[in-house]
């Protein structure tokens, strides 16, 4: 994307007032292109743009960034603190010519990597604690629990498994 980084400093000086872009570094798409920025705090912010995909029940513009923080809004009510924060949602396309939201780095260490660093008590402990997880999030009741934005129950967004293998 030219002027990328013209456009994600403009945008961090209108959602991320005080703050100055650092460093960028494109990490691809998976979903949305990602973007990965370190403000002058040291802070890692992620911008995730939506790009256009051909693929037919492909959520394009402001339904996939109202949708992630609803579902994060979703968690949160239900107390569980999962998503790391979403900073701003913009789906204008004034700064950047597609919808994007930025959220925040929370760091940590990839689950992957852990358990190699864990003894089989610990690892048993994190496997209780996402069994937990697991339990509290499929115990969510809601007319909205499963449906994408725009969708009601009379007329879901479609098949999760087929969206997922799309992405």
């Amino acid at each position: 994307m030219e002027g990328l980084r013209e456009a994600i400093e403009q945008a961090v000086r209108m959602h991320l007032p005080g703050h100055t872009v650092q460093t960028i570094e494109d990490r691809g798409e998976w979903v949305r292109h990602i973007v990965q920025v370190t403000l002058n705090t040291n802070e890692i912010v992620f911008f995730k743009i939506e790009l256009p995909h051909e693929e037919p029940g492909w959520t394009h513009g402001k339904e996939g960034e109202s949708h992630e923080r609803d579902v994060a809004q979703i968690l949160e009510k239900h107390g569980l603190h999962v998503i790391p924060p979403i900073l701003a949602v913009d789906h204008s396309c004034e700064i950047i010519p597609y919808p994007y939201i930025i959220q925040a780095y929370l760091g940590g260490i990839r689950l992957g990597n852990l358990l190699d660093q864990v003894s089989d008590s610990e690892i048993k402990n994190i496997y209780e604690t996402l069994g937990t997880f697991y339990r509290s999030l499929h115990a969510i009741h809601s007319d909205r629990v499963g449906l994408w934005v725009g969708s009601t129950p009379d007329k879901p967004w479609g098949d999760p498994t087929a969206y997922m293998y799309q992405a």
